[in-house]
C-alpha cells in the first residue's frame, strides 16, 4: 500500500517513540494481542479525536494483526476491546480513518462503520487519499466479543 522508499524510512526507534508518545497522551487505550507462547501478533489502540473534522469524540488510532491471525476472530476482539473501553470514557462516537487502497477496509464496513471521506495524509513524499468509517452510536460496537 506503501512505497517501499516510505517504509524503508521507517526505523524501529521511531516506532517505539511514536507508540512511547501515544501511550502517554491522557484517555489512551493499547490493546495487544498474544500466542500462548507470548508472541506478539497484533495490537489495537485509540483515545480521544485528534482532528476537528469529525464530530466523534473518539478515534481508533491503528489496529493491525499478522496476516497468518486474520480471520479468526482476534482482530474483532481487539477492536471490541479497545471501543469498549473508549465508550467507557464518556467522550460520544468513534471514527477511524484508513488508506483508502486499505484492501481490509471491509472489515471495518462489518463492524457497522458508515464509510465517508476523509483528509488525505502526508507519508513522507507521497500524499495518500483516506476513507473514514464513523460510529456516531458505539452501544453498536461495545458489544463484539471481547
Amino acid at each position: 500500500m506503501l512505497s517501499s522508499d516510505f517504509l524503508n524510512s521507517l526505523s524501529e526507534d521511531h516506532q517505539r517513540h511514536r507508540h512511547d508518545r501515544a501511550l502517554a497522551g491522557g484517555g489512551v487505550v493499547y490493546r495487544v494481542a498474544t500466542t500462548h507462547d507470548d508472541e506478539v501478533i497484533g495490537f489495537a489502540s485509540g483515545g480521544p479525536s485528534r482532528y476537528p473534522n469529525f464530530a466523534e469524540q473518539n478515534e481508533l488510532y491503528a489496529i493491525y494483526l499478522l496476516p497468518a491471525f486474520q480471520r479468526r476472530g482476534i482482530g474483532r476482539r481487539l477492536f471490541g476491546s479497545v471501543t469498549a473501553a473508549l465508550a467507557a470514557s464518556g467522550r460520544k462516537g468513534l471514527y477511524l480513518t484508513a488508506l483508502s487502497v486499505n484492501p481490509n477496509k471491509a472489515f471495518y464496513a462489518k463492524l457497522g462503520g458508515v464509510e465517508t471521506d476523509a483528509p488525505s495524509i502526508q507519508l513522507g513524499i507521497e500524499t495518500c487519499s483516506q476513507t473514514a468509517f464513523i460510529w456516531t452510536d458505539m452501544s453498536t460496537i461495545t458489544d463484539l466479543e471481547v
